[in-house]
């Protein structure tokens, strides 16, 4: 366990306890605090805030099924913020605007189109993706050959299909 790990489990363990005396629950010695919130939970919410999995109450009680995540989990998410900030968001970069403006190149293979980019000098060819992805293969079934399905659709009913079924 990290440092950060620890000290949420001492957080929560803390919250715990001042849970029990809040709710008029500190003389229970048989359940003591795992009334509140069981060891076992205890370090499934130390396990998923490491990876900021728990963002909301619904998403403490979809992922630990603690019963009073709806009562407490705003509480819970407060006290995991306060070791595990949670992550900026990062924007991604704004896309590429080509320009009207398009310019011919010669080359040895031929005529190519390139576009420029606005307040950059730097070129783009426009087709050469285009190129590479209209020669790709269709996609058959290795067994038979039909290119109605793939392999993993031989799972299916063949009668239900206008295949071969040798395959």
């Amino acid at each position: 366990m990290t440092s950060k790990e620890q000290d949420l489990r001492a957080g929560l363990i803390e919250w715990r306890n001042v849970k029990m005396v809040e709710e008029d629950l500190d003389g229970d010695t048989f359940f003591g605090p795992q009334l509140i919130m069981s060891n076992k939970i205890l370090d499934r919410i130390i396990d998923l805030a490491h990876y900021a999995k728990l963002t909301t109450p619904a998403s403490i009680l979809e992922q630990t099924g603690w019963c009073y995540s709806l009562d407490y989990g705003s509480q819970i998410i407060e006290l995991i913020q306060a070791y595990f900030p949670p992550p900026p968001e990062v924007l991604p970069p704004p896309p590429a605007v080509l320009s009207p403006s398009t310019t011919i190149n010669q080359t040895n293979s031929g005529i190519s189109t390139v576009a420029t980019l606005p307040g950059n000098a730097e070129s783009l060819p426009a087709a050469e993706g285009a190129n590479r992805n209209s020669k790709r293969a269709a996609r058959k079934c290795r067994a038979c050959g039909s290119n109605l399905h793939i392999c993993a659709s031989h799972i299916l009913n063949h009668a239900t299909m206008s295949i071969n079924t040798r395959c």
